[in-house]
């Protein structure tokens, strides 16, 4: 994904626009390969990131080691 940030705490972080637009590339190769259980679950995350379409800032995408997905709003630390 191009313009996104992974740190090593498996996050990935990126505005809106560069994110979705990696994850549907990540399904067209999904679908292409034909693995439509990855296809699946990708389209799962990002309908979770869609719910912040409308945001401008920067976005905060975790697999929470292993617990589940989670998109939420970046926070200085």
């Amino acid at each position: 994904m191009n313009n996104v940030i992974f740190n090593d705490m498996d996050e990935s972080i990126g505005y809106y626009k560069d994110l979705a637009k990696g994850y549907k590339e990540l399904i067209e190769d999904a679908v292409k390969r034909e693995d439509y259980e990855e296809a699946q679950e990708l389209i799962e995350q990002v309908q979770d990131i869609d719910e912040y379409k409308d945001y401008e800032g920067l976005l905060v995408l975790s697999m929470n080691n292993g617990m589940g997905f989670t998109c939420k709003k970046y926070k200085e630390k």
